[in-house]
């Protein structure tokens, strides 16, 4: 095999399909077969700890928390932008943003969040605007679930 990019992860990006790539090639031994069910799948959890643990394995428990804290700062930003956007009925900036915070989510295991995110991201391409106020004040309470969480677990940690 020759050094270079030999695979791919298609978007979204999945937090588990995307460790299962990397251990593929860092792990040869690795089992390959994933159930569709565990990728595609949605779920209710505010924060996948699977997802972290599997994640810590490469990067190391700080290396996680300070990409979860870091996450936590743009996810803010983001949302708080929709927030804003929604006044000006500005579609196309707020699919953007939901489109970066969705991927993002997803990636680390924000999975109710993300969820979230995906919903609103779709109901937008199809131009169902009217719930869109709403919408975005059920994702806050979204991100504050995970911000709960998230201190929760930092707390426990020290």
């Amino acid at each position: 095999m020759k050094e270079g990019l030999d695979d791919y992860v298609a978007k979204p990006i999945r937090a588990k399909s995307f460790v299962k790539k990397v251990a593929e090639w860092v792990l040869p031994a690795t089992n390959k077969h994933e159930s569709k069910s565990e990728v595609n799948g949605e779920s209710e959890e505010i924060i996948n700890f699977e997802v972290l643990n599997e994640l810590e394995k490469y990067g190391g428990k700080e290396l996680i928390y300070d990409t979860l804290q870091d996450f936590e700062i743009e996810a803010s930003g983001l949302i708080e932008s929709c927030s804003e956007l929604v006044k000006n009925n500005d579609y196309v900036n707020i699919l953007s943003k939901l489109h970066t915070l969705k991927g993002n989510a997803s990636t680390l295991g924000v999975e109710k969040l993300a969820k979230y995110a995906r919903m609103i991201e779709a109901n937008l391409k199809e131009k169902k605007y009217d719930r869109l106020a709403e919408d975005i004040i059920t994702l806050k309470m979204s991100f504050n679930e995970f911000q709960e969480e998230l201190h929760k677990t930092l707390n426990a940690s020290k």
